[in-house]
């Protein structure tokens, strides 16, 4: 099993960093992992309605999709998902394992997700009932998939 994260930005800022590069560097003692940072679009003066995409949003979209890469379980993470448990990552994480299938995770950018994306997911998560900016959502992803792995692995971190 190899997990890819594909993130919108440019890497994390400052506050998120030590975080993120903790669990980035945690996570392959269990698995193969790999994260592809996918260049924001182009930020456009007026901001979108409810409902409507943006320039960067579809731009961020087109990235995205030429970024996946089948036969990986395609998981985006969007506000708007599933809820989504530490035990069933575990599980989720458990099975890709098992039948040695990659998967992907995404999470878009600070404006959001196209919905092209996210009709190209096998499972859409949301990690908490609250909006996350992105950045956090990025350390709370990774944070949660190490958890899992230690989890699988019988070992004291996740008690």
């Amino acid at each position: 099993m190899k997990l890819r994260l594909l993130l919108v930005g440019r890497g994390q800022p400052g506050a998120f960093t030590a975080a993120f590069d903790d669990y980035a560097a945690r996570i392959p003692h269990y698995t193969a992992m790999e994260i592809q940072w996918i260049r924001p679009g182009a930020k456009t003066a007026r901001s979108a309605r409810a409902g409507e995409e943006t320039g960067a949003m579809q731009e961020e979209g087109e990235r995205l999709l030429k970024a996946m890469r089948p036969p990986e379980t395609i998981v985006v993470l969007d506000e708007r998902g599933s809820a989504v448990s530490t035990a069933k990552i575990a599980r989720f994480l458990e099975e890709h394992q098992r039948l040695g299938r990659d998967a992907a995770f995404v999470i878009g950018g600070a404006e959001g997700l196209a919905e092209a994306v996210r009709r190209q997911a096998h499972q859409t998560w949301s990690l908490s009932g609250c909006t996350l900016p992105h950045h956090l959502a990025h350390v709370l992803l990774l944070e949660q998939l190490y958890r899992g792995l230690t989890i699988l692995k019988g070992e004291p971190y996740h008690k």
